[in-house]
């Protein structure tokens, strides 16, 4: 079986399956879900379920609107207002 072949789930989301409420409306208790772009699917880090417990990193450079804004280490996408870490 090829490497590309074997899928291993990463930290980041046993983390979030491990932590999601069985209830979650957007993430059906398994502390992700699916979303597409243009036709391609990705998976993300549930951002309801998400304990934010990682720290954040300071969005600089090509964030936009979100540039200055403090993201969620843990990779549900969450942003905040913060004056540091």
């Amino acid at each position: 079986m090829d490497r590309e072949d074997v899928w291993q789930e990463s930290d980041s989301f046993r983390r979030a399956r491990e932590q999601a409420n069985p209830l979650c409306a957007k993430c059906k208790g398994t502390g992700n879900y699916q979303y597409s772009t243009h036709g391609t699917p990705h998976f993300t880090i549930c951002d309801l379920c998400c304990k934010h417990d990682q720290g954040f990193w300071l969005l600089e450079g090509n964030y936009g609107k979100d540039n200055g804004r403090w993201c969620c280490k843990a990779g549900c996408g969450f942003t905040k207002e913060l004056n540091g870490p």
